[in-house]
Protein backbone atom coordinates (compact mmCIF):
# COMPACT_ATOMS: atom_id res chain seq x y z
CA UNK A 1 0.00 0.00 0.00
CA UNK A 2 2.84 2.23 0.50
CA UNK A 3 4.19 1.95 -3.31
CA UNK A 4 0.57 2.58 -4.34
CA UNK A 5 0.19 5.84 -2.33
CA UNK A 6 3.63 6.44 -3.28
CA UNK A 7 3.49 5.77 -7.24
CA UNK A 8 -0.13 7.49 -7.40
CA UNK A 9 1.79 10.71 -5.63
CA UNK A 10 4.59 10.70 -7.65
CA UNK A 11 2.66 10.72 -11.20
CA UNK A 12 0.00 12.85 -10.02
CA UNK A 13 2.66 15.64 -8.94
CA UNK A 14 4.49 15.34 -11.93
CA UNK A 15 1.36 16.17 -14.24
CA UNK A 16 -0.44 18.27 -11.74
CA UNK A 17 2.79 20.27 -11.08
CA UNK A 18 2.03 20.23 -7.63
CA UNK A 19 4.04 21.00 -4.45
CA UNK A 20 6.04 18.87 -2.11
CA UNK A 21 3.11 20.40 0.52
CA UNK A 22 -0.14 19.80 -1.57
CA UNK A 23 1.32 15.42 -1.78
CA UNK A 24 2.68 15.43 1.97
CA UNK A 25 2.62 15.94 5.49
CA UNK A 26 5.51 16.55 7.81
CA UNK A 27 6.25 14.13 10.69
CA UNK A 28 2.98 15.26 12.72
CA UNK A 29 0.09 16.12 11.45
CA UNK A 30 -0.47 20.04 12.47
CA UNK A 31 -3.84 21.64 11.17
CA UNK A 32 -2.37 24.38 9.32
CA UNK A 33 0.63 22.06 7.69
CA UNK A 34 -2.19 19.25 6.86
CA UNK A 35 -4.45 22.20 5.62
CA UNK A 36 -2.21 22.23 2.70
CA UNK A 37 -2.16 18.33 1.79
CA UNK A 38 -4.15 17.27 -0.82
CA UNK A 39 -7.70 15.31 1.21
CA UNK A 40 -9.54 12.20 -0.78
CA UNK A 41 -12.33 14.31 -1.36
CA UNK A 42 -9.97 16.68 -3.34
CA UNK A 43 -9.09 13.88 -5.74
CA UNK A 44 -11.75 12.94 -8.14
CA UNK A 45 -12.51 10.93 -11.75
CA UNK A 46 -14.56 12.17 -14.33
CA UNK A 47 -14.90 8.68 -16.44
CA UNK A 48 -16.63 9.93 -19.22
CA UNK A 49 -13.26 11.94 -20.33
CA UNK A 50 -10.67 9.90 -18.28
CA UNK A 51 -9.30 13.09 -16.64
CA UNK A 52 -8.04 12.65 -13.28
CA UNK A 53 -9.22 16.12 -11.05
CA UNK A 54 -7.01 17.94 -8.25
CA UNK A 55 -8.91 20.82 -6.23
CA UNK A 56 -6.71 22.69 -4.58
CA UNK A 57 -7.95 25.15 -1.72
CA UNK A 58 -4.63 26.34 0.04
CA UNK A 59 -1.16 26.25 -1.19
CA UNK A 60 1.87 28.59 -1.53
CA UNK A 61 -0.04 31.23 -3.19
CA UNK A 62 -3.38 30.48 -1.95
CA UNK A 63 -3.28 30.86 1.77
CA UNK A 64 -6.68 32.20 2.71
CA UNK A 65 -8.87 30.15 1.14
CA UNK A 66 -9.24 32.93 -1.75
CA UNK A 67 -9.87 31.10 -4.41
CA UNK A 68 -9.72 27.26 -5.27
CA UNK A 69 -7.38 25.62 -8.21
CA UNK A 70 -9.20 23.02 -10.04
CA UNK A 71 -6.15 21.03 -11.80
CA UNK A 72 -7.22 18.23 -14.89
CA UNK A 73 -4.60 15.43 -15.72
CA UNK A 74 -5.84 13.14 -18.95
CA UNK A 75 -5.31 9.65 -18.07
CA UNK A 76 -3.69 7.58 -20.50
CA UNK A 77 -5.25 4.09 -20.46
CA UNK A 78 -2.58 1.32 -20.95
CA UNK A 79 0.16 3.38 -19.85
CA UNK A 80 2.12 2.66 -17.12
CA UNK A 81 1.96 5.88 -15.91
CA UNK A 82 -1.37 6.31 -16.05
CA UNK A 83 -2.23 8.65 -12.99
CA UNK A 84 -5.89 7.72 -13.23
CA UNK A 85 -4.79 3.99 -12.86
CA UNK A 86 -2.24 4.52 -10.24
CA UNK A 87 -4.53 6.46 -8.28
CA UNK A 88 -7.03 3.43 -8.37
CA UNK A 89 -4.60 0.88 -7.46
CA UNK A 90 -4.15 3.09 -4.33
CA UNK A 91 -7.13 3.16 -4.15
CA UNK A 92 -7.51 -0.47 -3.69
CA UNK A 93 -4.73 -0.81 -1.48
CA UNK A 94 -6.17 -0.27 1.42
CA UNK A 95 -9.48 -2.46 2.83
CA UNK A 96 -11.18 0.61 4.36
CA UNK A 97 -12.43 3.17 2.37
CA UNK A 98 -11.02 6.87 3.07
CA UNK A 99 -13.15 9.60 4.56
CA UNK A 100 -13.51 13.20 2.12
CA UNK A 101 -10.68 15.22 4.62
CA UNK A 102 -8.30 12.38 5.42
CA UNK A 103 -5.08 12.95 3.22
CA UNK A 104 -5.48 11.45 -0.64
CA UNK A 105 -1.70 9.40 -0.37
CA UNK A 106 -2.96 7.75 3.22
CA UNK A 107 -2.13 4.15 3.26
CA UNK A 108 -2.22 1.13 5.34
CA UNK A 109 0.70 -0.76 6.24
CA UNK A 110 -1.46 -4.26 7.01
CA UNK A 111 -5.23 -4.61 6.70
CA UNK A 112 -6.87 -3.22 9.48
CA UNK A 113 -4.14 -1.14 10.85
CA UNK A 114 -4.20 2.47 11.58
CA UNK A 115 -3.93 5.03 8.37
CA UNK A 116 -0.26 6.51 8.30
CA UNK A 117 -0.09 9.65 6.30
CA UNK A 118 2.31 9.71 3.35
CA UNK A 119 5.40 12.03 5.01
CA UNK A 120 7.71 14.39 3.41
CA UNK A 121 10.65 12.42 4.77
CA UNK A 122 9.16 8.69 3.30
CA UNK A 123 8.05 10.53 -0.08
CA UNK A 124 11.70 12.28 -0.28
CA UNK A 125 13.61 8.90 0.71
CA UNK A 126 11.84 7.14 -1.96
CA UNK A 127 12.66 9.61 -4.60
CA UNK A 128 16.07 9.64 -3.71
CA UNK A 129 16.24 5.94 -3.61
CA UNK A 130 14.96 5.51 -7.12
CA UNK A 131 17.39 8.13 -8.16
CA UNK A 132 19.87 5.98 -7.16
CA UNK A 133 18.95 2.84 -8.27
CA UNK A 134 18.37 4.59 -11.77
CA UNK A 135 22.11 5.40 -11.68
CA UNK A 136 21.14 9.40 -10.49
CA UNK A 137 22.66 11.52 -8.11
CA UNK A 138 20.45 11.22 -5.57
CA UNK A 139 21.28 14.61 -4.12
CA UNK A 140 19.90 16.50 -7.02
CA UNK A 141 16.70 14.80 -7.00
CA UNK A 142 13.51 15.65 -4.23
CA UNK A 143 10.00 16.05 -3.87
CA UNK A 144 9.90 19.26 -5.89
CA UNK A 145 11.86 17.69 -8.36
CA UNK A 146 8.36 16.38 -9.94
CA UNK A 147 7.24 20.26 -10.25
CA UNK A 148 9.93 21.52 -11.42
CA UNK A 149 9.89 18.63 -13.84
CA UNK A 150 6.29 17.90 -14.93
CA UNK A 151 6.83 21.73 -16.11
CA UNK A 152 9.67 21.37 -18.04
CA UNK A 153 8.24 18.00 -19.94
CA UNK A 154 4.81 20.03 -20.37
CA UNK A 155 6.69 22.57 -22.30
CA UNK A 156 8.97 20.29 -24.53
CA UNK A 157 5.77 18.63 -25.65
CA UNK A 158 4.32 22.37 -26.63
CA UNK A 159 2.16 23.52 -23.92
CA UNK A 160 1.94 26.79 -23.98
CA UNK A 161 3.55 29.55 -21.34
CA UNK A 162 0.61 30.50 -20.27
CA UNK A 163 -1.26 27.41 -19.55
CA UNK A 164 1.65 25.88 -17.44
CA UNK A 165 1.75 29.04 -15.67
CA UNK A 166 -1.81 28.62 -14.85
CA UNK A 167 -2.03 25.06 -13.73
CA UNK A 168 1.27 25.42 -12.11
CA UNK A 169 0.02 28.67 -10.19
CA UNK A 170 2.94 30.52 -10.75
CA UNK A 171 2.31 33.99 -10.12
CA UNK A 172 5.76 35.03 -11.57
CA UNK A 173 7.78 33.82 -14.22
CA UNK A 174 10.02 32.20 -12.12
CA UNK A 175 8.72 28.78 -13.87
CA UNK A 176 10.59 29.74 -17.00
Amino acid sequence: PRGAAIAAASVIAFFAFLRKSNLTVGRIRATSEFTHAVTAGNVWVDYSTYTLYVRLTCTKTIQFGERTLIIPVQGMPGSPIDPVALLEKHLRSSELPRQPNAHAFAYQTAPGSPWSDLTHTTFVTHVKDAARRFGFDPAKYAAHSFRRGGATFAAACGVSPDMIKALGDWRSDAYQ
